[in-house]
């Protein structure tokens, strides 16, 4: 049976939604705990960050079921408004590109779920943000994870 590990799924989830033009930044190393921290010429800005794992062991293999948290942030200027249907549209985008390949193109990757997503359009103003939340069900070898 074919394996996979963390690092190839997060850069394969990173890579699908650089293909969206109108994002200007997707960050999974450093992530920001606060959207202050994002600087207007990196907007819309989208971080990907691990939500937690859980695992069940079979024979050798492990499956491991990932939640990945993909948070969007969106933000008005002076030739554009954020609104409820802007971010709805943006958060679609992203689930259709991450949904278009079911296992992202990696041989141990059984599917990738979209569970659901939070929107906030008004704690953090002035930005406008929604999280998608991904469930990543692989193959890992046990010796990886001991």
């Amino acid at each position: 049976m074919p394996v996979a590990n963390d690092s190839t799924i997060l850069d394969a989830i990173e890579n699908r939604i650089k293909t969206l033009t109108w994002v200007k930044k997707v960050e999974s190393e450093n992530i920001k705990l606060e959207f202050s921290e994002v600087h207007d010429h990196e907007i819309p800005y989208i971080q990907i960050y691990d939500n937690g794992q859980s695992f069940t062991h079979q024979r050798g293999e492990i499956l491991v079921d990932w939640q990945i948290a993909v948070e969007i942030a969106l933000k008005g200027s002076s030739t554009s408004t954020v609104n409820m249907r802007t971010l709805l549209d943006k958060r679609q985008e992203v689930e259709q590109v991450i949904g278009a390949i079911p296992n992202l193109g990696i041989p141990g990757v059984i599917h990738v779920l979209y569970l659901q997503n939070t929107p906030d359009l008004n704690l953090v103003r002035p930005f406008y943000t929604t999280t998608l939340l991904f469930s990543v069900q692989y193959r890992k070898k046990y010796v990886d994870v001991c």
